[in-house]
């Protein structure tokens, strides 16, 4: 009997850890989807920024159009193209419109958002966030991930900058095509 006390009192546990760990993260996605009213500050057309440590790309992003309001510390994108400089190489993504943190340099996309890794992965999604500090990618929307033979469709998607540790959620399903192999002729 105890010991069944025990097991429950550690599910209840789990089950509040991972509510918390989700909630924390919906909230830091929807925080940047409010976009600035009223007039920009600047526009730029052409506009292209690229961020660097220690003379080493870390990313960079390009759009067709940006809206920067200083008093938000935030520039609204359009026509969104960019590079993630990460460990196992780069990692490039488009999206219709953005929004980019100056403070946090996290940016949020959306409309059309698609991710694709030098090792061919490729993300389909409504939206992304990119978390720079934790060095993370979130999606809240439905979201497509293809690699080799597997694709995996989630409500909610969580990766490392490589996209090589990846969490899905909310509806997963998951199909793999087997690879055919072809008999060779002698």
């Amino acid at each position: 009997m105890l010991k069944h006390n025990y097991i429950k009192i550690a599910v209840f546990i789990i089950i509040v850890v991972v509510i918390y760990y989700l909630i924390r993260h919906v909230s830091v996605v929807e925080k940047f989807n409010e976009l600035p009213a009223g007039d920009p500050d600047i526009q730029i057309e052409s506009f292209r920024l690229i961020e660097t440590d220690a003379g080493n790309k870390k990313w960079e992003v390009s759009a067709e159009l940006a809206k920067v309001f200083n008093a938000r510390q935030k520039t609204l994108l359009y026509s969104i193209k960019g590079l993630l400089y990460g460990n196992s190489g780069r990692v490039t993504f488009s999206a219709d419109t953005g929004v980019l943190d100056m403070t946090s340099r996290n940016i949020s996309l959306s409309g059309g958002v698609s991710l694709t890794t030098e090792d061919g992965t490729r993300l389909e999604s409504f939206s992304l966030v990119w978390i720079d500090a934790e060095k993370k990618l979130i999606s809240n929307s439905r979201t497509r991930i293809a690699r080799k033979n597997v694709t995996a469709f989630s409500g909610y998607f969580e990766a490392d900058m490589d996209v090589e540790r990846i969490t899905l959620s909310k509806g997963v399903n998951i199909r793999i095509n087997p690879t055919v192999r072809k008999r060779k002729r002698r």
